[in-house]
């Protein structure tokens, strides 16, 4: 019985131990299948992750893809194609004129040479490379001609023409690695857009210009009438008065003694002297107003050295009957000192002679694009001489005065070597109020002051 007893206390301490053995393995693999599990469920989320990486990814390059197949395939050579512009609209409306012509033909050319695939040069034999080479580069090109035709006004050729070649060369530089460059001929056929789009714009400028002076010709012509209309009001009415002066010294005359007559026939003489003026005075203003439909005026040589320098003279005509207003007018704000006149030409075909004179000295004129602006530079000797040969009476002045000019001169001496004069004149300026409420103080030293008021 004890050894039964004995047997089975053995057989469970044995079982005993076995649990707590199996127990212990059974919690390590537990823990370790934990981890497990945990390390999958990271790596499964990472998988995810990546793969919702790899899908943005495949869509971003998906629609690269479909935008390089648009733009080669979808669009063909369409999308190269320059759009149409300002210019191209300018261009348009001088469709009728040669010039007009010549800027559509390069157009055209221009169009035709992308269709066509000569407007750029290929090095590789690659199709596909080839393809997409050839676009790019034409596209950065066309944009860059694009803007720079784009910028084209009637004085600026030179320098877009200058930067057109530059773009040229500069994108064939960048299309070496594309194995690519344009091509002559469509550099050429953007230069002819070029050239005729800036004389487009040349034949616009004339043709405001052209408005322009006539516009002020009209005014001109206005103030021509208005000033000959008052002044047959004026002489007309200044002979309706003398010539009732005369009625009532006539009148006086029928009843007056001797003495009394010998008096009133004093005055009438004088009444009768006077009133021969105003009839000259009104036969003039009536000649005046025959000629003011025609071509009868003055031309005159005057020029504005503290504006324009030396040696430089405006010959020009006004129909004015007071000649010096129209001078005066050109001498206003828009030059800084009035115009010194050297000679005034009376003529009764006034645009004639003035054309007469503009042809004498054209290798002299100042502006060689617009001639209408009627400066000359060369001695004033020279443009007397001239008009001498023609035979007409003319009193010259052969000295500029400048006078304000001069003084100027003089003051601006005066006041960088003497401060004492700087403030003498500045204090002058503000007490004459030359800058007005809205400019800024100026103090003693002549400097500006932008916080007077503090």
């Amino acid at each position: 019985m004890a050894i039964v007893l004995s047997l089975l206390l053995s057989l469970a301490t044995f079982a005993a131990c076995a649990m707590g053995v199996l127990f212990f393995v059974t919690a390590n693999n537990l823990a370790e299948a934990t981890q497990k599990m945990e390390k999958s469920e990271s790596a499964l989320q990472n998988f995810k992750n990546d793969q919702e990486n790899g899908l943005e990814k495949n869509k971003k390059l998906k629609r690269i893809a479909i935008a390089f197949e648009n733009k080669i395939n979808g669009y063909g050579d369409e999308y190269l194609i320059p759009i149409e512009s300002v210019i191209d609209r300018l261009g348009d409306s001088f469709s009728n004129t040669e010039p007009g012509k010549e800027f559509k033909a390069a157009k055209k050319r221009i169009k035709s040479l992308i269709k066509d695939r000569l407007a750029a040069i290929l090095f590789i034999d690659d199709v596909d490379r080839n393809t997409n080479a050839v676009e790019f580069v034409l596209d950065a090109f066309l944009g860059k001609a694009e803007t720079i035709i784009g910028k084209v006004k009637s004085d600026n050729y030179g320098k877009l023409l200058q930067e057109l070649a530059d773009a040229f060369e500069l994108v064939n530089m960048n299309g070496v690695a594309f194995s690519t460059a344009i091509s002559n001929d469509f550099l050429v056929a953007n230069t002819d857009k070029l050239r005729w789009a800036s004389i487009i714009q040349k034949i616009k400028k004339d043709q405001q210009e052209e408005q322009s002076r006539i516009r002020e010709q009209l005014r001109e012509d206005e103030r021509v009438r208005k000033e000959i209309e008052k002044t047959q009001y004026e002489a007309a009415k200044e002979e309706e008065i003398l010539q009732k002066a005369m009625a009532v010294l006539q009148e006086k005359m029928g009843k007056a003694n001797a003495a009394e007559k010998e008096n009133l026939e004093q005055e009438v003489a004088t009444l009768k002297d006077k009133l021969l003026v105003a009839e000259e005075k009104g036969k003039r203003a009536r000649a005046l107003s025959m000629a003011q439909q025609t071509t009868s005026g003055h031309v005159y040589i005057i020029s504005n050295i503290g504006s324009f320098g030396e040696g430089v003279f405006k010959i020009g005509l006004t129909r004015r009957l007071e000649p010096l207003e129209r001078i005066d007018e050109l001498g206003d704000a828009s030059v800084p000192f009035k115009f010194d006149v050297h000679a005034l030409i009376q003529a009764d075909d006034a645009p004639a002679l003035e054309k007469q004179l503009h042809n004498f000295f054209i290798n002299h004129q100042v502006n060689k694009v617009n001639t209408r602006k009627e400066f000359f530079r060369m001695p004033l000797t020279e443009i007397r001489d001239k008009i001498s040969k023609l035979g007409l009476d003319v009193k010259w002045t052969m000295t500029a005065e400048a006078i304000h000019f001069k003084e100027s001169r003089y003051i601006d001496h005066l006041i960088a070597t003497n401060p004492d004069a700087r403030k003498a004149w500045v204090s002058r300026q503000l007490q004459l109020d030359l800058y007005g409420s809205n400019s800024p103080a100026i103090d003693a030293d002549g400097d500006a002051d932008e916080n007077p008021a503090g």
